[in-house]
């Protein structure tokens, strides 16, 4: 039984509502930015695994494909006998040599180094080729970097 037979059913006011939904608004614009940056980040990196990862195999392309390349900037823009780029650069990047690494068809190497970079915030890496072994070193560049 009701002790008040007139009274309206239990529920929450429009200012209760007002309130709650204040607060859900006021977290969401501190934390979607913060968000947002992060998933620009995570696909950067992304972009950026899939560049060194290009870099790592073009060696062994090298080798399959039975050819000396000079990496140079030409060389960066010709597709190999394969059909593709020498590195596999993700939309909008882009990739400057620093100093032109030899790749030979024998699965070494001559030391060079590149620098590519994202087009949203203008992040840079040296990717560096080492002598003889062909490994990849990547580093990132501070702002301002040469």
């Amino acid at each position: 039984m009701r002790k008040h037979p007139h009274a309206a059913p239990a529920g929450f006011t429009l200012i209760e509502v007002l309130i709650a939904l204040t607060i859900v608004a006021l977290v969401a614009a501190v934390a979607l930015p913060g968000l947002a940056r992060r998933l620009d980040t995570a696909f950067s990196d992304a972009d950026l695994q899939q560049t060194v990862a290009s870099a790592r195999a073009l060696p062994a392309r090298t080798t399959t494909l039975g050819i000396d390349l000079t990496l140079d900037a030409t060389a960066l823009t010709r597709p190999l006998p394969d059909g593709a780029l020498p590195l596999d650069l993700p939309a909008g990047w882009s990739a400057k040599v620093e100093r032109p690494a030899r790749l030979w068809h024998s699965g070494t190497c001559e030391p060079g180094s590149l620098v590519v970079q994202e087009p949203a915030d203008g992040r840079r890496w040296r990717v560096a080729i080492a002598r003889l072994t062909c490994e990849i070193e990547v580093s990132a560049l501070a702002e301002g970097a040469p």
